[in-house]
């Protein structure tokens, strides 16, 4: 009697996978190849790194910026040259480029030289930091997932991002500042806007509001002030109301609220209606030092 065995669908060929050592292979033709281990880790891998090696050379020359750099790398990241830059970024965490060219930058700029030195000096490494980073930070994380529809097709949509937790007494404060509204995804009713004007949170600066008249969010990427200050409470936008006149739209009222940090996520997500704008306002909003102090 024979037992025939199913073997395993082979995996398509740029297939990337965590092996039980903990390394992360990609198979490339009929061989699997260790990720971020020498230079034969990927097709190619080898012109990028020399091309990175020759920009951090650059970066590094003979000038006062290039002493500079090295000084710096070698006393905060224990770094004294390429190889041991591209070990650094391809055993670190995530996004330890990005923080090598960020202290970098901002050691060379408090050095009295010129700035056209500066410029050239940082500019040749941050090249060399994105190729490595490319190179030995591992895939990048899918922006997209897979979900099933009600007739079982699948379809793709964007991956949520965790939302930020703040502590319950400062969800409280922030509520108390709006007057009680507290779903962003509606706007406020007259009651609460009057409570707002009364606690300084709203201004009325053009005309007189009416609970008649339905309100709209100013659209533009300036009408929504995003502070990076860290005593910032909240972001400032913008309400009016709006009436037709021979057929055009005249604006009647406009006032200007501020939306205290536990609720400017949402407000945004829910009230911006370009995606380009949305996401550009919630990168700032998430890089403000007002927005990380609210979450400690």
């Amino acid at each position: 009697m024979r037992i025939f065995w199913k073997g395993k669908a082979a995996a398509p060929e740029s297939t990337i996978r965590t092996w039980a050592d903990g390394k992360q292979h990609k198979k490339v033709g009929h061989t699997w190849i260790t990720l971020g281990e020498g230079k034969s880790a990927r097709p190619g891998i080898s012109k990028k790194d020399a091309k990175a090696s020759a920009f951090f050379d650059a970066a590094m020359g003979q000038t006062w910026a290039g002493l500079g750099i090295l000084e710096h790398l070698e006393d905060t990241h224990h770094v004294s040259d390429f190889a041991g830059l591209k070990k650094l970024i391809s055993t670190g965490e995530k996004g330890r480029a990005g923080k090598i060219f960020s202290s970098t930058k901002k050691y060379v700029d408090s050095l009295s030289i010129p700035t056209k030195d500066k410029q050239k000096a940082i500019d040749k490494l941050g090249r060399s930091l994105l190729i490595l980073r490319d190179l030995y930070s591992g895939p990048k994380q899918k922006l997209m997932v897979n979900v099933r529809t009600k007739k079982g097709k699948p379809r793709y949509v964007p991956k949520e991002a965790p939302q930020p937790s703040f502590k319950a007494s400062k969800i409280r404060s922030a509520r108390e500042k709006l007057g009680g509204w507290s779903d962003m995804s509606k706007l406020p009713t007259m009651t609460q806007l009057n409570k707002m004007i009364r606690k300084g949170t709203a201004k009325i600066t053009w005309g007189k509001p009416t609970a008649k008249k339905k309100w709209e969010v100013y659209q533009g990427l300036d009408d929504v002030a995003i502070p990076f200050k860290e005593s910032a409470k909240g972001i400032e936008v913008k309400l009016l109301q709006t009436h037709m006149v021979k057929k055009r739209t005249r604006r009647t009222v406009t006032v200007e609220l501020t939306i205290p940090y536990p609720h400017a996520r949402q407000f945004l997500e829910s009230h911006i209606k370009s995606a380009r704008t949305r996401n550009n306002l919630i990168g700032q909003l998430t890089r403000s030092d007002g927005y990380k102090k609210a979450m400690r």
